[in-house]
């Protein structure tokens, strides 16, 4: 287990449905600012950014190995929100992992071939469903609630279930356009890039979130929140960096979302179950 702390970041562009692109894009950037002056980079432009506020802090992660990249789920329930079954997508836990989940850990495992790369990150949460989702659907408060995402813009007409947002990412200004859909009957929120929204960094991301009510060492009154996210880069970006970038993203796509859960459950009143 070792602390989520970056070295790099360059417009954070994975946030889960945004905190996953914003992470990845401030990933890259704070790369360069920390290790420029030992490789140069196609990315140098982008060195020195600095976050813009306080976050709700830095969770601690277990860097572990492989993990497919984001499938289609179909899943059928009985009518009942809760439990449902969990995305095939996500990995199966480990009795360490389990172990630092119950310390209040963050567990991560990623992996990449090529320029392609995949990750998830997972946390338990002291806090109902109701409370996870409404901050993850609340896509207009993205800037408030993300320290790198600077303004949020949300297209006439979007729901809970189906939105589609443009966000203003890191100092340098980086606009990114996300397809957010929420399924409350399997507990999912999916987001893609929106169709043309590449740069010259990102070329596609895409990935989910859910929340899982019954698993395996989940403590009473929490909820297991996961974050799962496959992207591909240009090939004018360096291994190393994407690999680099990717530990410092999934950290930073998810670290806000614990404390802000659970103070929105007291918001709402006492323990769920």
């Amino acid at each position: 287990v070792g602390a989520a702390r970056g070295r790099f970041s360059a417009g954070a562009l994975l946030c889960g449905a945004t905190a996953l692109l914003v992470g990845v894009a401030d990933g890259f950037s704070t790369t360069v600012a920390g290790l420029g002056q030992q490789h140069a980079s196609p990315l140098a432009s982008f060195a020195g950014a600095a976050p813009r506020r306080a976050t709700y802090g830095r969770s601690l992660v277990k860097s572990s190995l492989s993990l497919p990249p984001p499938i289609d789920i179909n899943s059928k329930t009985d009518g009942k929100v809760l439990p449902v079954p969990r995305p095939s997508a996500l990995p199966a836990l480990t009795g360490n992992d389990l172990r630092c989940l119950r310390a209040g850990l963050s567990v991560q495992k990623q992996t990449r071939d090529g320029w392609v790369g995949s990750g998830c990150v997972a946390m338990d949460v002291k806090a109902s469903p109701e409370a996870v989702w409404s901050l993850l659907t609340d896509y207009a408060s993205y800037d408030s609630l993300i320290d790198t995402v600077r303004a949020a813009i949300v297209q006439p007409g979007a729901t809970k279930e189906d939105a589609r947002a443009t966000f203003t990412l890191s100092k340098f200004r980086l606009k990114t356009a996300v397809v957010h859909r929420f399924n409350h009957d399997t507990q999912q929120l999916t987001f893609e890039l929106e169709e043309g929204a590449e740069n010259a960094v990102l070329k596609e991301a895409n990935g989910l979130w859910f929340v899982e009510t019954e698993g395996e060492g989940l403590r009473d009154g929490h909820v297991r929140v996961w974050l799962q996210a496959s992207l591909r880069v240009s090939r004018v970006v360096p291994k190393w960096i994407v690999d680099y970038a990717a530990r410092r993203a999934l950290p930073r796509a998810t670290s806000w979302l614990r404390p802000a859960a659970e103070e929105k459950q007291k918001q709402l009143g006492a323990g769920w179950r």
